[in-house]
């Protein structure tokens, strides 16, 4: 990835090199199709198979270019997700995912679920969380449940409590009361608050009298 864009590899230029060529076969079978029926045609109207033509070549540019564009992203998500693994090349990754939008959520989701790299996981969950990916929700409950990586878990208490995910509480109250990460213990006082989670007022006094954190007993 150089200046936040995938230079496209051996991959793409061998699908753009068959799609030219594709292309240009079909423009050869119009000409012979117009070929074939020139006599009829000219008896009748230059003005209406022009027209045809135009708008089949249109369409065929058209369909082209969105099957140019599809390999592109692709291309550019594999790169990226690859990138993602390594704490130098990790943060500009995660920019390109973002700057990709809703195409590039059901490949973080799936990181964020399945990938054992922490490094990996944890960018997905920022770039989640930076895309408003709320389909993603489910998983940030496991995660802030079970993740083995103190800031997934981090971004997950972050995220559930800004969306104001009511079935997160649970969740959020296990956080403060067993998550041996502080940082993720402050940021599940601070959610529950946004939640207005009255049931969590036992966890929070206890916290606020006997947490380990100075942080977290004045959050």
């Amino acid at each position: 990835i150089a200046g936040g864009k995938t230079v496209p590899g051996f991959g793409s230029w061998f699908l753009y090199t068959l799609l030219s060529i594709f292309r240009s076969l079909d423009i050869f079978d119009t000409i012979s199709t117009y070929g074939i029926v020139f006599d009829s045609v000219r008896h009748n109207s230059w003005f209406s198979a022009s027209i045809v033509f135009v708008f089949k070549a249109i369409f065929d540019i058209m369909l082209l270019a969105q099957l140019r564009s599809w390999w592109q992203r692709r291309t550019t998500i594999k790169e990226s997700l690859r990138a993602l693994h390594y704490y130098q090349t990790s943060h500009r990754a995660s920019e390109t995912l973002v700057r990709m939008g809703s195409y590039a959520i059901p490949t973080l989701m799936d990181v964020l679920e399945n990938d054992e790299n922490d490094e990996a996981r944890t960018n997905a969950a920022d770039a989640l969380g930076q895309l408003e990916a709320k389909e993603a929700t489910a998983l940030f409950l496991k995660a802030l449940h079970s993740d083995s990586s103190d800031k997934v878990r981090l971004y997950a208490a972050s995220k559930l409590g800004e969306w104001e995910v009511q079935e997160a509480i649970p969740a959020l109250i296990t956080a403060l009361e067993q998550d041996s990460c502080e940082e993720v213990r402050n940021k599940a006082v601070t959610s529950l608050g946004n939640l207005e989670a009255k049931e969590a007022i036992p966890a929070l006094v206890e916290a606020l009298s006997s947490d380990a954190s100075y942080e977290v007993r004045v959050a």
